[in-house]
């Protein structure tokens, strides 16, 4: 890098750091890990637990967590199977279903274990309940009282990181390589809306790659001209649309 270009590069680093802020938008056993309760979902009321009959313990490997995605599915694995072969990949009914009503498709992917996927994306901080009921599931006795599970839909948090801005391969401009980090899972589109790059006032394009997770976003701000004098990249973005 040309001696012209280092302070222009510091300058530029500075005046990005000063544009950027925060902004908080936002299955036990075998699942992923889960989400980590933080303030967002401490400031609203907690799913109460309930009491759950002793005897299920004998049948259930792992049950969703008390805080949930807005868009996986709710799993429930058991210990032994409790569906034929027959019935898996097709959605069954008397199993399952969610309080309040709504629709969801449930369905055995598994001999030990069934999915419930609502069919709309459910709504940030909302209570619901799972309940499981005995009766379909083989090996399972039907006198159980159903298994209730309070559930809390986790409160969607995004946060930017800067990577890296650096000199483009040819001519006089920069790149500026960073990533946005969804808590939870989030709609590429809906992630590419949320963000704006600027240099004084004028529209700077941005190029996206989003990992099949749904959690990670990098992006890659192109067009920024090196100068004499320091000029100011400005990043924004808004996720209150869709979070």
């Amino acid at each position: 890098m040309s001696t012209r270009g280092l302070p222009f590069f510091r300058l530029l680093m500075l005046c990005l750091a000063l544009s950027l802020g925060a902004c908080d938008t936002g299955e036990k056993g075998d699942s992923d890990s889960p989400p980590k309760q933080d303030k967002a979902d401490r400031q609203i009321a907690q799913p109460a637990p309930t009491q759950l009959d002793q005897r299920w313990q004998a049948h259930l490997a792992a049950s969703p967590p008390s805080i949930i995605s807005s868009r996986a599915p709710l799993v429930v694995r058991f210990n032994h199977p409790v569906a034929s072969a027959e019935k898996l990949d097709q959605p069954v009914s008397g199993v399952a279903r969610l309080v309040p009503d709504m629709p969801a498709e449930i369905r055995f992917t598994a001999e030990d274990r069934l999915e419930i996927r609502p069919s709309e994306p459910l709504a940030a901080g909302e209570t619901l309940t799972l309940m499981l009921y005995a009766q379909g599931l083989d090996g399972v006795d039907e006198t159980l009282p159903p298994a209730e599970f309070p559930l809390q839909v986790m409160r969607q948090q995004l946060s930017l990181t800067v990577q890296s801005l650096l000199p483009a391969e040819a001519g006089e401009q920069m790149v500026l390589t960073g990533s946005l980090e969804t808590r939870d899972l989030a709609e590429a589109e809906a992630v590419e809306k949320s963000l704006r790059a600027s240099q004084d006032n004028q529209t700077l394009p941005v190029r996206w790659e989003h990992d099949k997770a749904g959690f990670r976003h990098g992006f890659t701000v192109a067009g920024i001209r090196r100068g004499d004098q320091a000029s100011q990249v400005t990043l924004s973005w808004d996720g209150s649309p869709w979070v």
